[in-house]
């Protein structure tokens, strides 16, 4: 029951994306994430250079970072992607 969304909390957004904000604005330039972030992809970067053949389990284990989050940096802040010969 905690996990509902109130009718103010409802109302608020309701009234956000009448008025034409997003929010992402804020979050996009909240320092504090940037930072976070980039603490994240240089502890994947630091896991990989340290071992090739680690396991996205492993970094998982290591950082705390969700494997989702793990695959993000992976993907797109590092460039590598797992190629599957035909």
């Amino acid at each position: 029951m905690d996990k509902d969304v109130k009718k103010t909390q409802l109302y608020n957004i309701i009234q956000t994306v009448k008025a034409g904000e997003s929010g992402y604005e804020q979050r996009a330039s909240n320092p504090k994430k940037t930072e976070q972030t980039a603490h994240a992809v240089a502890a994947v970067k630091a896991a990989v250079d340290w071992d090739r053949r680690i396991t996205v389990q492993e970094i998982r284990l290591a950082t705390g970072l969700t494997a989702g989050i793990i695959y993000r940096i992976l993907i797109t802040e590092l460039g590598l992607v797992k190629k599957i010969p035909c």
